[in-house]
């Protein structure tokens, strides 16, 4: 069993994302609040994962992550944003949190990600310097262009808009990509496209 605490200050969206996870059997949502002011700490000690908004009213997500991480080093904290900008995701990952999904792929990728994120190595461990020209040979020029689109930080939903298809179009590219590149998990695909960027 996982035992997940969720914070985030949009009540809807906290209760979809209870809702769907608590569809797994594996997961058990230990608490769901709005600011990290009201966890219990005895709750912190029994934590498996911590799925935190970035920009939250009282403390930032970033803030409570360097605020946890020392203390709990085990808990493995994903966080959640509408801004998937490259720089909230880098900020993100080197203040200690494992994973980084936007918002608009989070009922999408969000189980997945957490079960991978729990059986994979940490997601900024990469073994393997992986040279670009080696990938892009192996992918069609929609697919090299998905991959690049991804490897800025853009989710699904806005790769449908820069290049003007479908966002199920998007995600048969982004499965196909992955086929090609012998990657099967998201986990899997951000340290291939981690290791590309080094």
């Amino acid at each position: 069993m996982i035992n997940i605490g969720i914070i985030d200050d949009h009540k809807m969206f906290r209760e979809g994302v209870s809702s769907l996870l608590l569809k797994n059997h594996k997961f058990n949502i230990q608490f769901s609040i709005d600011d990290y002011s009201l966890i219990n700490p005895e709750d912190l000690k029994v934590l498996d994962l911590l799925i935190l908004d970035v920009s939250l009213k009282t403390m930032s997500g970033i803030d409570i992550v360097k605020h946890v991480k020392p203390q709990y080093p085990n808990i493995k904290i994903i966080m959640l944003s509408m801004n998937d900008a490259k720089g909230f995701v880098s900020e993100s990952l080197e203040a200690g949190a494992n994973l980084f999904i936007s918002k608009s792929d989070a009922y999408q990728d969000l189980s997945n990600s957490i079960e991978s994120l729990f059986t994979e190595k940490d997601v900024r461990c990469v073994t393997k310097k992986i040279e670009y020209d080696d990938v892009k040979n192996l992918l069609s020029k929609r697919e090299k262009i998905v991959l690049d689109l991804l490897m800025e930080g853009k989710s699904q939903k806005d790769i449908a808009s820069v290049i003007d298809i479908n966002y199920k179009t998007v995600s048969t590219y982004k499965r196909r990509l992955m086929n090609k590149l012998d990657v099967h998990t998201d986990i899997q695909l951000i340290k291939l496209i981690e290791s590309i960027r080094n």
